[in-house]
């Protein structure tokens, strides 16, 4: 028995057998088998109930199943407010489970359901599976995933389900919907007979979709899935509130025109409505745009009076910089040591008279470094946009807040102030890429800019710390035409 026939037989929902209604769409993705699937979604147009019942249909005819949302609250709240309605509501769910008391295991026989958090590494460690689900994926702590998939090792069959509403471009779900053969919902025009994607704002016009090559009404669901890659890794999906029953052109028009002007409803409508990853122009530099900004001329191997930031991991990102009086700095040397006596080196080669240093996760051993060089350097800490930015001497630390120094870096890269050597490292230029301005719901109710990682940032912070060393510290330019000495010294490299 497929998953949709065992659904559509097996599945009571508010009491109501379930049903599949106007969403062909969603036939063929329960009928397809393969083994790794990812779903790129808008909300609320069938995927998280999909994954419910290919679950609970995997569970009886295969093995078992290990469901991960993002935090154990959600899985916590996931197992109590829709596994156990789905088992109670169904007379063959409830003759199947054996157990269902515990929140995040229950039993069918000898058989497992898991529901687990992305943020609990020892419970994504303990259990042997089958069939990985990982619901809202974007959310999901990113670094534990590996952990999960790991329990598939033993099984014979190794199946992955991935669903989630996008986020950013190349990250998340849409980074592994690129690896994927890529299929999109292609419509038949019954008028010219064309076949297309739904796309927004085009096929959509005065309250009704349309055809974008004729103009006329056009059936959402005289159509059929086409891959766009066809040699991608695995079998892949993309479905927008465009093809969904529930979602009418006038209400995505409304929700369009409502969003303008506001930055984190435009988001959302890209996100939540087309299933699209988006950010908005300048909220995000790209590769290119760094590297717009390589001067002519490469890595310095020493220099008379710098400023340097450093981010701490498990290696030390370090940048070091110049600037001259018309404002625009230079990058003169980035890269990374391992330990921080090596700094000390950097230090001395540059004549270093400023340096911000990431106070953590090593507080005790930067401020070991501080100590060796007083006066100089400063220890950094992230702190609540509200206070600003507070420097105190007597401790050598500096309180950044951490949206406006970001933006402070990041804007030299829009307006032209800033240089960096032809050899700069390409993880420089990429990390730069892996911070993105985005909007949250403060605790007031209000949206505030933050900048979420989605990905390695070192070096972006380091650049950031450099900015502070220069605009903050009591020096904060170095001596009147410093600027034109890259024309006369030496290049190394």
């Amino acid at each position: 028995m497929d998953p949709l026939t065992w659904a559509l037989q097996y599945r009571i929902i508010d009491d109501k057998p379930f049903r599949i209604k106007h969403q062909p769409f969603l036939e063929h993705i329960y009928e397809d088998q393969a083994q790794k699937m990812v779903i790129m979604k808008g909300a609320q147009v069938g995927v998280s109930e999909y994954a419910i019942n290919k679950s609970l249909w995997f569970l009886e005819n295969c093995g078992d199943v290990l469901y991960v949302l993002p935090t154990d609250g959600d899985a916590s709240d996931f197992s109590a407010g829709r596994i156990n309605p789905a088992i109670e509501e169904s007379s063959h769910l409830e003759e199947l489970f054996t157990d269902v008391d515990n929140v995040g295991h229950k039993r069918a026989g000898n058989r497992n359901y898991y529901l687990r958090g992305s943020n609990s590494r020892s419970k994504l460690k303990s259990v042997p599976i089958d069939f990985l689900v990982l619901d809202e994926y974007d959310e999901m702590i990113q670094r534990n995933i590996p952990l999960a998939r790991r329990r598939l090792d033993a099984s014979p069959y190794k199946w992955e389900l991935m669903i989630s509403t996008p986020t950013f471009p190349e990250t998340g779900i849409h980074a592994e919907y690129l690896k994927s053969d890529q299929h999109v919902w292609m419509v038949t025009c019954k008028a010219c007979g064309e076949d297309q994607e739904l796309t927004w704002p085009e096929s959509v016009k005065n309250g009704e979709f349309v055809c974008k090559a004729c103009g006329e009404v056009i059936d959402r669901w005289n159509g059929r899935w086409v891959s766009k890659n066809p040699g991608g890794s695995f079998r892949g999906y993309h479905i927008s509130q465009l093809i969904s029953p529930t979602i009418t052109a006038k209400e995505l028009e409304q929700e369009w025109n409502d969003a303008q002007g506001n930055a984190s409803k435009l988001e959302d409508f890209y996100n939540s409505k087309l299933g699209l990853p988006y950010v908005p122009e300048g909220d995000q530099l790209t590769a290119d745009l760094v590297r717009k900004h390589k001067g002519g001329y490469q890595t310095f191997e020493t220099f008379a009076a710098s400023v340097m930031g450093v981010d701490v991991g498990s290696e030390l990102h370090y940048v070091i910089s110049i600037q001259g009086e018309s404002g625009k700095r230079t990058v003169i040397r980035a890269g990374t040591v391992q330990e921080f006596e090596e700094l000390d080196l950097l230090m001395d080669r540059y004549s270093v008279y400023g340096c911000v240093v990431d106070a953590l996760p090593e507080t005790r051993e930067a401020r070991k470094f501080a100590d060796r060089f007083p006066g100089k350097v400063y220890l950094a800490y992230y702190t609540d946009p509200r206070e600003g930015l507070r420097i105190d001497e007597k401790k050598s630390e500096v309180h950044i807040a951490r949206t406006e120094a970001i933006d402070g870096c990041f804007s030299r890269f829009f307006n032209g102030t800033i240089e960096i050597p032809v050899d700069v490292p390409e993880d420089f230029i990429l990390q730069h890429t892996k911070l993105v301005r985005t909007y949250e719901t403060n605790s007031k109710g209000q949206q505030v800019a933050v900048y979420r990682k989605i990905g390695a940032d070192h070096y972006a912070h380091a650049n950031t710390y450099c900015e502070i060393a220069f605009v903050n510290l009591k020096k904060n330019t170095i001596d009147p035409g410093m600027a034109e000495i890259l024309r006369g010294v030496k290049i190394y490299g």
